[in-house]
């Protein structure tokens, strides 16, 4: 007789390692605001790429851009895609 083995997958998420730098995106039908990250701590450049409207916000240290990304999710929930670059 011969056993079945059941194997259960586990689905793994790429998670970014947290770093100084993030990519702002704006979703289908939205546009950023400079003004929208001149609260934002730290924040010491931005770089906008014409084509796709996305920034890239540089932070001092990695301890304010992940606050930073965390402000930015909350506070545009459903208008934005930010994430580590």
């Amino acid at each position: 007789m011969y056993k079945t083995q059941v194997s259960k997958r586990t689905k793994k998420k790429n998670i970014r390692k947290a770093g100084k730098t993030l990519l702002v995106k704006p979703n289908e039908g939205t546009d950023i605001e400079e003004s929208w990250f001149s609260d934002l701590v730290g924040l010491v450049s931005t770089s906008k790429t014409e084509q796709t409207g996305s920034y890239f916000l540089t932070f001092d240290n990695v301890g304010n851009s992940l606050e930073s990304l965390k402000l930015l999710k909350k506070t545009h929930e459903g208008n934005l895609l930010v994430k580590f670059a």
